[in-house]
């Protein structure tokens, strides 16, 4: 009894990854009689694309599978020949449920249209690709089962070999380079400052009804020897004081609660160190760095209730009371804790409006370098803010760019008043000060 015609459809997977042809042979298959190769005509067009892949080794394998088999249509093995197949009608791909956009349902197509224009024969698929084989089984495709492992020896690909060894000499030189970046001073890339709320109508009006609550009334009185009487103006005095407050309180609420105070450092991850080295700070449209420390406010005195009434020479006493005192009540501090911002040739610098330079001379391996810190000014209030970097050393590779985060943290309106009391009160101390103790007045009075 005569045996039916089988063939052996290997998919593009197979021809660039399996053994060559001419090395397979039926038992190895697992098939019990002879077989054709059957290519079929799409694996054809995409070993030809293939051609021109990217990848060097798959470049390098369609080639060779393309130019055997064109030099095996004839004998492949002991009794198996090549034939090529292109379907005698266009498939309708969608009417029979493949998609002609994926290369394995083409192949899939066209072996299952073989089957039907030739149903004398029997065809087998052989792939290496496991969504293949998942695929031809759900459409009732016949798959050869290897006995053998039939992937293709990993050959030595020269042109990869040269790659690696360029790669290699690449990771060399960067590494013989510093690596560098800028933080925070704890290390990190994000922090949070605290700043004051905006500035209410109810808030002005609480700090100037603190600031502006009157003395008690005094008696004429003997006191480090003059006599003081409550001042007749007094009244009139405090709401001018009160008023030249309420002037004063925006710009000093804006400078005191509108600062944050910044300190980075330099970083260097290589083993090689960093020379001549420059980072520029790009700070956002709302935030100014002035050059230098903000000057102390011109604040007003609350005025005193009593007046010197006589006594000529009780005046230089009380001055000379008031300068001993240590330190004196009546100095306001600066409104930063922190120290000016010293403009040198290798600290920061103002170069252009929104621009701050910090320059080191070098960077040593594996270390990193304190940076003077610097004082900004916000003009709005965001919740938080991003100051963009740009590093460059004269023995770096190119421009390291990066990010820093600044959060902004608002404060309550109780705390930020209570702090700009603490600036406005100490002169109402003095004022309190000078009076004297009930006691003491009684006995001087007598």
């Amino acid at each position: 009894m005569e045996s039916r015609p089988l063939y052996v459809t290997p998919d593009t997977n197979f021809l660039l990854h399996g053994k060559p042809l001419e090395e397979v042979t039926p038992s190895i298959l697992g098939l019990d009689r002879p077989f054709s190769w059957l290519l079929v005509d799409s694996v054809v067009d995409e070993l030809d694309e293939k051609t021109h892949h990217t990848n060097n080794r798959i470049k390098r394998r369609a080639r060779s599978a393309l130019s055997r088999l064109e030099d095996q249509e004839g004998p492949a093995s002991s009794s198996a020949v090549v034939e090529f197949f292109k379907p005698a009608v266009p498939i309708r791909y969608a009417d029979e449920g493949f998609d002609p956009a994926k290369n394995d349902d083409i192949i899939q197509a066209e072996v299952m249209t073989f089957g039907r224009e030739r149903p004398e024969a029997d065809v087998v698929l052989l792939t290496l690709d496991i969504g293949m084989r998942l695929k031809a089984r759900r459409r009732g495709i016949r798959l050869a089962v290897p006995t053998v492992d039939i992937q293709a020896a990993e050959e030595v690909d020269e042109v990869e070999r040269e790659n690696r060894h360029l790669r290699a000499r690449v990771a060399e030189f960067e590494n013989a380079h510093p690596n560098l970046d800028l933080v925070f001073l704890d290390g990190s890339n994000e922090i949070e400052c605290q700043v004051f709320p905006t500035l209410s109508p109810d808030a002005v009006e609480r700090i100037a009804a603190t600031v502006g609550k009157p003395e008690r009334d005094l008696d004429a009185v003997n006191f480090m020897g003059g006599i003081w009487r409550d001042d007749p103006r007094y009244d009139e005095k405090l709401a001018s004081y009160v008023d030249k407050v309420r002037l004063a309180l925006p710009d000093l609420w804006r400078r005191h609660g509108a600062l944050v105070h910044l300190a980075f450092k330099l970083t260097n991850d290589a083993d090689v160190e960093a020379t001549n080295v420059r980072a520029d700070l790009k700070l956002p449209p709302f935030v100014r760095a002035p050059e230098r420390r903000p000057e102390k406010p011109g604040l007003p005195r609350k005025p005193s209730r009593i007046v010197l009434a006589g006594n000529p020479n009780a005046p230089w006493r009380l001055a000379a009371a008031l300068s001993a005192a240590s330190p004196p009540k009546f100095t306001l501090p600066y409104l930063t804790t922190a120290q000016p911002v010293q403009i040198t040739s290798w600290g920061p610098s103002l170069r252009v409006t929104g621009l701050v330079s910090y320059g080191e001379p070098m960077v040593r391996q594996r270390r990193s370098v304190t940076l003077d810190a610097v004082t900004l000014e916000i003009h709005q209030i965001p919740p938080a803010f991003s100051i963009g970097y740009e590093i460059r050393a004269s023995n770096g590779m190119g421009v390291k760019t990066g990010s820093l985060l600044v959060r902004l943290r608002q404060t309550s309106l109780d705390e930020a008043i209570g702090e700009m009391l603490s600036e406005l009160l100490p002169t109402d101390e003095i004022a309190k000060e000078m009076l004297p103790n009930e006691a003491g007045d009684d006995e001087e009075a007598q």
